[in-house]
């Protein structure tokens, strides 16, 4: 006999079925429950609760499909594997292949993940209506609608095609309750039981077919129902028109099996609620003739937050104050949404600040694991032809037995010289440091370390690609196993799991054993499947990753005291004390389904014409939406909070449910909350959560803020981070306290190049990060303009050292041009190392710089003709064992700075008094304008600095020689804007002018007339004014040049003192007038994402003066800056 349970949420049919259980239990009959598969846990829990163990021995837990795949045993149909979604993956893209010719409508996205997860859903549909693909055909026989009849006979073309792949090895649970339902009626299973059915809001048509088996079977069949009553099934906008329509359909069912009244037993328990306010909510939620409640209204609270993080955060701190001040227990809390994974990582990140354990009610993917990233990108390595990201993919899962440091020296190697593809087969021959290095002894040696990693990381690789390679399915599958075996993958995936279980991770450490079950019964089945087929590495790749990301583990509660957290439509919690229900937006909760599935609304209720029932109508998932939300909102028995967020996680603008305006509605004297306006106090529930506050609050005047300040200045376990923090607020600068530390990181007696001293000024904070912390970025071993000027500098200093000035100048341009091309072909030979690690591309570029060092030369041909400055020196070091010594700089505590350094070129001129004049030459790939300015600001210093090293300290021929001054040469091309008809000598002087060398000349007309007899002003930024009877120029009395030495003498003097006083603050140099590299030093750092640096923060305000004023300075003995 049938018997309805009836009643209201909270009105006991769940205690209703357990006083049933346990009388049936007492008179020695045994009975069967049959719950929502998700239940199943708690529900076997509760039986105990409330039965006693031994009780609970009479009664058998089942789930339908549990039931299914458990009777079928017992009736001996199991012979056959279990399918699982993974497997149904991969058969369904089997299907798909098979039947791709007959394919219109789905011919392009036949293969793609989401329409063959669709399909999966749709057949699921299909079977759960008791539809089957011939039914389909049938259909698309007589609907007059084309596009629907085209699209029905496809579908039912894969649906056939995978039901005959299914069946031919796999026992699939989605078709055991047909199964079940062929072998019920021959069966006396059920007979002389009492069966109970509890928890399901309705029924698929597989699942009514066995009801119907059961209840013809069993002594008795009592199925619970959340309604009111059984009547008033179309009742206009009651929230039971969904469950009273699964009430009337078990009665028909009923009577038709029957041919008796089904008993009807309404569940009425008193007083469920401790709150009155939540008995009144239960009774008029949804109601049309809802009531308000005037009275008093503590237990009720809406919220409305500024977005969804705002309302996790009042969630976990109104769960923490509950606990702190009222005594709760974090089991007496659950937090529901509609669909709990747009809140779970937010949710828990929350709680946990606040230090509450919590439980996501929800099945974890596989896919994001280390042992599944391995695998995925093994294959892939295979399939996409060694790519370089694939393989460091693999290394960094740390399953491959490779050490973070040795893994990150390979990606470094690799990322360097853009190691791909076939490269990664032999070893490697490009220098560790990149392009332009001589490779010395260290260097072998650590390119030796990189070619055994390599070694490590490819043999492996490419044993599997050889085994892979043509292989059928079988044997791939059996490549795949032994490749895990080749890195001791199992061995290694313990080791993660040990490491995990020390940092406490302990259930993260328990799924790693479970991952490589599943992963291990992947390829079994991957092999099984497959078999003898053939397939590319990319079709076995799709396989693979298709039924790697069907596998989901579930999880269990870690702990007997955790917050719920989970899906409407899926957790369940047994009377849950306190209850927040979180994303009460429009849309969202009660959800609006949209229509993307294969089968649109419209087409399933021209279907729905021929006796075929597909889901529900759009009216029936209204009604279901409002019964899963009215059962929501009832279930706690103490307290309820409901919330949304004003703004979605993309900033657009949200509105309030229905759910939430009815109880406002409802319940005007309800707690209403608006998180823009909390009092930031009642955040302050954990140190974390504390410190967080304050991180928001900090530049407000108020005492929380000054009391937080003051508690976390002294704490020992944050007194780091509310430094950090005070610096980011505050806008303080970085600095190292101990000044001895500071000694030892930049050395008491420092050796720095030249270079170094610009990097200070540009920014100190710079200067700590490359030279103190030596950060170094990744760079790729390619031709950037570093590298290039270092190419063209070292044909120059060939071109020149070898054929001397007079030597150039007798040669023809065809001979020159010649001589810098095998130069050229030499440099490329001994530095870059072999022409098969490099690119077309990059071959390409390199070759094309011998055109633009032939212009180069050119000029500096020009440049000779009009010269009596000869090169005596070329990469001139200025160093303690060199002709030239280092500048010494006596720091305040004692300490000293040396300048360390390298002239491009050193020119000299003697005249005819014997007196020698010396001047430095910089080649700038880039181009550099000089500005004296520059200087008074410690930028632009280094080529002083090497021309004050020769002039006070030179040596051997630089002895006594006066400073003549420094100059950059550009050392680039471009095409020349002249006139069309131009000849050869108007394009050269146009180029001349265009690349004039600049910088600063001794004014001195001996040194101007050395520089360039015709003093024309088209090699040097010096000319005479014929009509005013002056040089002018860039031009610098030697009174003045001695000044400027004291000028640099001091500021170099001030960046030692200042490094030793340990200021490494962010203090980027900036210009709001000039367009180069110093108009914002920010710009091109590599640093810029570490220091926090934002505009309008405080800046090194370029001081721009003019040359003249620059030299009136230093007339006057200006020299402190």
């Amino acid at each position: 006999m049938l018997h309805l349970i009836i009643g209201r949420v909270g009105s006991g049919k769940t205690q209703k079925v357990y006083e049933l259980i346990k009388n049936k239990s007492d008179k020695n009959q045994s009975s069967v429950l049959i719950v929502p598969e998700q239940y199943s846990f708690e529900t076997e829990k509760n039986i105990i609760l409330n039965m006693g163990a031994l009780a609970a021995d009479s009664v058998a837990v089942y789930s339908f499909t549990f039931l299914a795949d458990d009777l079928l045993r017992k009736f001996g149909m199991a012979q056959k594997n279990n399918i699982d979604d993974s497997i149904r993956s991969a058969i369904m893209l089997l299907a798909l292949q098979e039947v791709g010719d007959e394919l219109e409508l789905y011919s392009k996205a036949k293969y793609s993940t989401g329409f063959i997860n669709e399909m999966l859903g749709m057949i699921k549909e299909f079977r759960q209506s008791a539809v089957s693909g011939k039914d389909m055909r049938d259909i698309s026989r007589e609907v007059e609608n084309l596009p629907l009849r085209k699209k029905l006979r496809e579908l039912s073309v894969i649906s056939e095609a995978y039901t005959a792949l299914t069946e031919k090895s796999y026992a699939d649970d989605e078709t055991a309750l047909d199964i079940l339902h062929s072998y019920l009626p021959s069966s006396d299973y059920f007979k002389g039981k009492s069966v109970f059915i509890d928890g399901f809001r309705g029924f698929t048509a597989q699942e009514s077919k066995v009801i119907g088996d059961i209840i013809a079977k069993a002594d008795d069949v009592y199925i619970t129902v959340c309604t009111d009553k059984v009547s008033g099934l179309y009742e206009k906008g009651s929230v039971f028109a969904h469950t009273r329509r699964t009430a009337e359909r078990l009665i028909k069912l009923g009577q038709k099996v029957t041919n008796e009244k089904t008993d009807i037993i309404f569940a009425e328990r008193k007083n469920r609620y401790d709150s009155k306010e939540l008995a009144f909510l239960e009774e008029n939620i949804y109601s049309p003739d809802m009531q308000k409640y005037s009275d008093p209204t503590d237990n009720i609270t809406v919220c409305c937050a500024e977005n969804f993080i705002a309302e996790c955060d009042f969630v976990a701190c109104e769960i923490k104050r509950l606990i702190f001040e009222d005594g709760y227990r974090s089991r007496d809390f659950a937090v529901i949404g509609r669909d709990a994974s747009v809140y779970e990582l937010q949710i828990k990140s929350s709680l946990n600040k606040y230090g509450v354990p919590v439980f996501i009610d929800k099945r974890q993917p596989v896919m994001t694991q280390p042992l599944m990233i391995f695998v995925t990108a093994a294959i892939k390595t295979v399939s996409e032809g060694f790519n370089c990201e694939n393989i460091l993919r693999l290394l960094k899962t740390g399953l491959a037995g490779f050490e973070r440091e040795e893994t990150s020296k390979l990606e470094n190697y690799a990322l360097m010289w853009n190691i791909n593809g076939s490269r990664w087969y032999d070893d490697f021959k490009g220098h560790p440091g990149g392009l332009g290095k001589e490779m010395l002894e260290k260097d072998a040696e650590e390119l030796c370390e990189i070619n055994e990693l390599r070694k490590r990381a490819v043999i492996p690789l490419l044993k599997f690609k050889k085994a892979f390679d043509g292989a059928n399915g079988r044997e791939k599958a059996v490549a795949l196993y032994n490749l895990l075996l080749d890195f001791n993958v199992g061995e290694n995936l313990k080791n993660f799991a040990a490491r995990l279980i020390e940092d406490g991770e302990y259930s993260l450490a328990h799924e790693q054993g479970r991952i490589w079950n599943i992963l291990i019964e992947i390829i079994d089945n991957i092999a099984e499947i497959l078999g003898e087929m053939k397939l590319n590495a990319k079709r076995f790749e799709e396989i693979f990753s298709l039924m790697a990301a069907r596998c989901s583990i579930g999880v269990l509660p870690a702990g007997l005291d955790e917050v719920t957290v989970g899906s409407a439509d899926r957790v369940r919690v047994s009377n849950p004390k306190i209850v927040f229900v979180v994303g009460v937006n429009d849309d969202i909760f009660p959800y609006v389904q949209i229509n993307k599935q294969i089968l649109s609304r419209s087409e399933r209720e021209e279907i729905r014409k021929f006796g075929v029932e597909l889901g529900q109508s759009a009216e029936q998932d209204v009604m279901e939406e409002r019964f899963i939300a009215y059962n929501t909102v009832c279930s706690p028995l103490e307290k309820l909070y409901v919330s949304y967020a004003k703004k979605s996680p993309t900033g657009s603008d949200m509105s309030a449910s229905e759910i939430a305006v009815q109880i406002k509605k409802m319940f005007p004297n309800c707690r209403q909350i608006d998180t823009r306006a909390a009092d930031m106090t009642d955040y302050v529930r954990s140190k974390k959560a504390a410190f967080e506050v304050l991180a928001k609050e900090w530049n407000k005047n108020s005492v929380l803020v000054e009391t937080l300040k003051k508690y976390f200045e002294q704490d020992e376990e944050y007194r780091g981070r509310f430094e950090a923090l005070k610096r980011a607020a505050e806008k303080n600068q970085f600095s190292i306290e101990d000044k001895e530390i500071a000694k030892k990181l930049f050395g008491k007696d420092m050796y720095i190049s030249a270079t170094r001293a610009e990097t200070f000024y540009k920014c100190p904070f710079q200067y700590f990060c490359k030279y103190g912390l030596k950060a170094a970025p990744q760079k790729a071993a390619e031709l950037d303009p570093m590298q290039k000027g270092t190419v063209i500098h070292y044909v120059l200093e060939k071109l020149i050292k070898v054929y001397q000035k007079d030597g150039l100048l007798k040669m023809s341009k065809e001979e020159r041009d010649k001589c810098i091309t095998d130069i050229l072909d030499e440099y490329f030979a001994l530095n870059m190392s072999s022409q098969d690690e490099k690119s077309e591309r990059f071959i390409y570029l390199y070759k094309s710089l011998g055109i633009t060092v032939c212009a180069v030369a050119d000029r500096l041909i020009k440049e000779f003709s009009v010269s009596e400055f000869v090169p005596v020196a070329f990469e001139l070091p200025i160093d303690e064992d060199s002709d030239v010594k280092p500048l010494k700089i006596e720091l305040s505590d004692g300490g000293t700075m040396r300048i360390k350094g390298s002239v491009d070129r050193a020119d000299i001129m003697t005249d005819s008094d014997s007196n020698v004049f010396v001047r430095v030459i910089d080649y700038k790939s880039g181009g550099k304008d000089f500005h004296l300015s520059d200087v008074f600001n410690g930028l632009n210093m280094q080529m002083l600095i090497y021309l004050f090293s020769i002039w006070k300290n030179g040596d051997g021929v630089f002895k006594n020689a006066t400073p003549a001054g420094i100059l950059y040469m550009p050392v680039k091309t471009s095409a020349a804007d002249v006139a069309r008809d131009a000849d050869d000598n108007e394009l050269m002087l146009k180029q001349l002018k265009d690349y004039r060398m600049n910088g600063l000349v001794l004014d001195d007309s001996r040194v101007i007339y050395g520089m360039d007899s015709g003093c024309s002003g088209l090699y040097i930024p010096a000319k005479y004014d014929k009509k005013k009877s002056v040089f002018t120029g860039s031009l610098i009395g030697l009174k003045e040049l001695s000044s400027l030495f004291g000028k640099v003498e001091k500021i170099l003097k001030d960046m030692g003192d200042e490094l030793h006083g340990g200021n490494i603050s962010v203090y980027p140099v900036i210009s709001r007038t000039r367009t180069d590299s110093y108009s914002d030093a920010c710009k091109y750092c590599d640093y810029k994402s570490v220091c926090g640096y934002e505009e309008n923060d405080r800046s090194n305000e370029l001081k721009d003066f003019s040359d003249e004023e620059c030299l009136a300075m230093l007339g006057d003995g200006e020299n402190d800056g």
